[in-house]
């Protein structure tokens, strides 16, 4: 029997548990592909299946969908056997200036019709009870990122059988201080920003090289709550809520995130507008 120390046993639990999560919610991130120079797969960015007052949404960054949106390549969704061809209207929120970089919120979404959903196959919608509310107290709370970095997704050869999409997770314990907090500047009305470099932390302690998140942009941000000394049994259970969207790597040392809440009120108020126009 091994014996840990409590902060061993919380990086062991935290580890486990987030593997878990992570595998759970992956059926509902998914890898958006465009097409290479030479026609094939390539990654290109993240997405999030959301399923909102009974409609199938497609969620990304809009400079993602920007590269369908100007003619640049098709874009195409990891679904459960096949890619699915992202066709019809995509909504993006304003780029001021016509400067995608100034656009604070940076998210697009496409509503999906039933063949589109059927096509995707064996896949998951995040529904309103796997939302976070971001309203808890911030101290020692534990954050999981995950998406497809195009590091990890590099373009498909023609002669492939099968493309498999490679996901990355990165996971973020904020201090348990409001003063660290406030330092770090990780919280604001709108957005979250958590340190991440060349260098990052595994959880045993050790330093390795970080990944490039580059292509997680329109990937997931799950809230895995406060680990307390009593959930770290095997069998607590873990459930993990969608609290953002990643949309960029600030000065190459800050991950940035927008919260749900803003994207919910963006896509709610088109989907207000979109049903009043419809005849």
């Amino acid at each position: 029997m091994k014996i840990m120390t409590i902060n061993e046993a919380v990086m062991d639990y935290a580890e486990r548990k987030s593997k878990e999560v992570a595998a759970k919610f992956l059926r509902s991130v998914r890898l958006v592909y465009g097409l290479s120079e030479r026609g094939n797969p390539i990654g290109m960015a993240s997405c999030i299946l959301l399923m909102i007052d009974g409609h199938h949404i497609i969620l990304t960054a809009a400079h993602a969908a920007d590269i369908t949106t100007s003619g640049k390549s098709p874009l195409y969704i990891a679904g459960e056997n096949k890619l699915i061809k992202i066709e019809g209207e995509i909504y993006t929120t304003a780029a001021p200036d016509g400067n995608r970089a100034k656009d604070n919120m940076d998210f697009a979404f496409k509503i999906l019709s039933t063949s589109e959903v059927s096509s995707l196959g064996d896949v998951d919608f995040i529904e309103a009870n796997s939302v976070s509310m971001n309203q808890g107290s911030l101290e020692g709370r534990a954050f999981l990122a995950l998406g497809y970095p195009c590091s990890k997704n590099k373009e498909a050869s023609p002669r492939a059988k099968e493309i498999v999409s490679a996901a990355w997770n990165y996971q973020y314990i904020i201090p348990n201080s409001k003063e660290k907090i406030q330092d770090l500047q990780i919280d604001s009305a709108e957005h979250f920003h958590f340190p991440y470099g060349k260098h990052v932390g595994d959880y045993n302690g050790n330093k390795i090289n970080g990944v490039s998140p580059k292509g997680a942009s329109g990937g997931a941000l799950i809230d895995l709550g406060i680990f307390q000394p009593g959930d770290i049994s095997p069998d607590a259970v873990m459930r993990g809520r969608l609290a953002g969207m990643f949309i960029a790597l600030k000065e190459g040392k800050k991950m940035e995130f927008v919260k749900i809440q803003p994207i919910l009120h963006g896509i709610r108020s088109k989907l207000a507008r979109h049903h009043s126009s419809t005849p």
